[in-house]
């Protein structure tokens, strides 16, 4: 009438593993989301704002690439010399 004791530790036991893999699975799935934002992070300019005129942004356009708040291609000329 009652289970076995060993299929009930053998059950508890596949329950075990199950949470841990999907606990693992959502932590290796935040981290993925994570990597792929800061990946894909870009600092965008307000529309109504001029091209960028050289050396008057240049030292704030270096102190937002030191701190990783601009990528290096955009220190690229994007406009006609």
């Amino acid at each position: 009438m009652y289970p076995d004791p060993t299929s009930i530790v053998a059950i508890a036991l596949v329950g075990l593993f199950a949470t841990f893999a999907w606990l693992a699975y959502q932590r290796c799935a935040r981290e993925a989301r994570a990597w792929y934002a800061d990946a894909n992070y870009v600092v965008e300019r307000p529309r109504t704002e001029s091209r960028d005129t050289g050396p008057k942004r240049a030292p704030a356009r270096r102190a937002m690439l030191d701190t990783g708040r601009l990528r290096a291609p955009a220190l690229r000329a994007t406009g006609p010399r």
